[in-house]
């Protein structure tokens, strides 16, 4: 049986708002199209908030929005579709457990980019 993480709140919300920060600058910051973080954070949010998925994947989707009010916001169904596969690596590191291994972890991180692309 597979056990969680035990994180209090605050603990939990300082680390995600410390993700949301770091995926907002990263996109702000110079970088090559379609090269930043978001979906390895949300892989890394998966392993690090235990059995709680969903923070994770709001992790992603409040980055994403904040963003995206500095930067500018595009079409709704585009904007839809990116945010759900740039949140989809959370949903996913639910079935990497609680101690990952190198290979998994190798997929998932593959799956997400060929995911996001597709």
């Amino acid at each position: 049986m597979r056990e969680t993480r035990q994180m209090g709140w605050a603990t939990m919300l300082g680390l995600a708002g410390a993700l949301v920060a770091l995926c907002v600058v990263a996109r702000l910051l110079p970088h090559p199209p379609n090269f930043v973080p978001v979906a390895a954070v949300a892989l890394f949010g998966a392993s690090i908030f235990g059995g709680r998925q969903w923070v994770a994947a709001a992790v992603v989707v409040v980055a994403m929005i904040a963003s995206d009010a500095l930067i500018g916001f595009h079409d709704i169904g585009v904007m839809a579709t990116v945010y759900a596969s740039l949140a989809l690596p959370a949903l996913v590191g639910r079935w990497l457990g609680d101690s990952p291994r190198a290979l998994p972890v190798a997929g998932a991180a593959i799956g997400a980019g060929v995911g996001f692309y597709l």
